[in-house]
């Protein structure tokens, strides 16, 4: 697997747990760590793709 197909497929992953986590507990009530910890991968690594919670849930909202 190529560097960026890694990095494509932690993002990913990282959208997709941000999705389940801001559906079940909205902007307010979701957390950064339970965003990592549902994507297999830390919490520096979410904030190295997006830099807040608010520019994840920008992204995963639109």
């Amino acid at each position: 697997m190529s560097p960026s197909t890694r990095a494509d497929s932690v993002r990913d992953r990282i959208v997709s747990a941000a999705k389940a986590e801001f559906s079940q507990y909205g902007i307010a009530g979701a957390r950064m760590d339970r965003i990592a910890r549902g994507a297999g991968t830390s919490k520096e690594r979410v904030y190295a793709y997006f830099s807040s919670k608010v520019a994840l849930y920008r992204f995963v909202s639109a």
